[in-house]
């Protein structure tokens, strides 16, 4: 019994000692996050005119007047992006972005951020029906560029994967694989799992 009362106490000990730890890295993660925050706060307002801007190459893109309504419907949508700006933002936090660019350009990037998330939406779902429709080339044009400004969808991955096998470009899957790699999402292993199964894991 001495024994076991002894362990016990010992394991007591340890996690109330970890406990503490965590308290003590919480409080400090928390202290230097409202630190950073205020500190960005102060940051006056800078020029945005360097920034990655995203310009849609229509032309390459080939969008064409279409008897299909859901596709004529997506082509407007993207050329109402025309005047819009549109930058990737969505790997910088919003701290990041005050102390970068100012606080009082906060909502502004927001909105070039959000340009940016309707864009890949759009992309998306247009590069879907066209391959529905039959017209995998145009989708492989559409689906390349959302991956080269950065869309982290996974459907734009596996789709343009599935493409490439149907050209019989599988060797290019390696390069999507080395891109899903890098970019920022939740889903990011569902996407190369995928990918993995396409190319062949033993093969990358």
């Amino acid at each position: 019994m001495p024994i076991i009362l002894g362990i016990i106490i010992i394991l007591g000990a340890w996690i109330a000692f970890q406990k503490r730890k965590s308290e003590r890295g919480s409080k400090k993660d928390s202290k230097a996050f409202w630190e950073k925050e205020n500190q960005s706060n102060l940051v006056r307002k800078k020029d945005l005119s360097t920034l990655p801007y995203i310009t849609i190459p229509y032309d390459s893109l080939s969008l064409k007047e279409t008897s299909d309504a859901e596709l004529a419907h997506i082509q407007k949508q993207l050329y109402e992006l025309r005047e819009q700006k549109i930058v990737n933002l969505s790997h910088i936090t919003n701290t990041e972005l005050k102390l970068e660019y100012g606080t009082a350009n906060l909502n502004l990037l927001s909105s070039y951020d959000q340009n940016f998330t309707i864009l890949i939406r759009l992309l998306n779902k247009w590069a879907t029906l066209l391959y529905e429709s039959g017209e995998k080339q145009q989708a492989v044009d559409v689906l390349e560029f959302a991956l080269s400004i950065g869309s982290d969808i996974s459907n734009s991955y596996t789709l343009l994967a599935k493409l490439y096998l149907e050209f019989d470009r599988k060797e290019e899957i390696s390069s999507l694989i080395t891109r899903a790699k890098d970019v920022q999402t939740i889903l990011k292993d569902s996407i190369l799992d995928q990918l993995y199964e396409m190319y062949g894991k033993e093969d990358v």
